[in-house]
């Protein structure tokens, strides 16, 4: 009963969120809104049962020995950064000075951090995307200098050969490669959904087939 029932309400919640995306059926629609109300509750409870296994993980990491002094200093760091956000946001709100001072001081420089350092990576993984060992990696190469060139704004104050050829280049080539990516991406929800539907895919939970 613990594997049949999580299936079938998997199978009849899928069900009539397809159904009610397809007809316009007014029962099926507030059917449809009640689901969506009951996975932003189920959404809330996850992030609380995540956030309370993130807590103990590493509250017995900074208990125990085992471990390096940064790995406990790291952990240490995120369980007073995750008590004090969780504090400040149940008790002051999170429209009030304090909580504002801790997220515009703290996480925001944090989170620009992040995407600063996977700058590197994106560079690093560009250099070696560039480098013209085959036909393919040749026409990349190319592609990718007309298109730097002809965003360059001082190459646009000299000449504007490089702007036309930048944006036929990002509207005809890029954006057929992208939609294809979207289709695919769209082909393999769907088949995704239709197996969680008809009960085929149950990784959900924790099985293989």
């Amino acid at each position: 009963m613990r594997r049949e029932l999580p299936v079938a309400v998997a199978c009849v919640s899928g069900l009539i969120m397809l159904l009610a995306y397809f007809f316009k059926i007014p029962s099926l629609s507030s059917l449809q809104t009640e689901i969506q109300n009951w996975g932003i509750v189920i959404s809330a409870f996850a992030l609380v049962v995540s956030s309370a296994n993130l807590l103990m993980l590493h509250t017995t990491r900074l208990a125990g020995s085992a471990g390096s002094k940064e790995r406990r200093l790291n952990s240490a760091a995120l369980v007073t950064c995750l008590l004090l956000m969780v504090v400040l946001g149940i008790m002051r709100g999170r429209n009030t000075p304090e909580f504002l001072f801790v997220y515009n001081n703290m996480f925001l420089p944090l989170g620009v951090t992040f995407y600063a350092m996977n700058l590197f990576y994106m560079a690093s993984a560009s250099y070696r995307a560039f480098r013209a060992r085959s036909v393919e990696g040749a026409f990349f190469l190319v592609a990718g200098v007309v298109v730097m060139l002809g965003n360059a704004p001082i190459m646009e104050s000299l000449t504007n050969a490089f702007v036309g050829t930048s944006g036929w280049i990002m509207q005809v080539p890029n954006l057929a490669a992208t939609r294809g990516i979207m289709i695919g991406s769209a082909i393999g929800t769907v088949t995704v959904g239709m197996r969680i539907i008809l009960g085929i895919d149950r990784s959900y939970l924790g099985l293989e087939k």
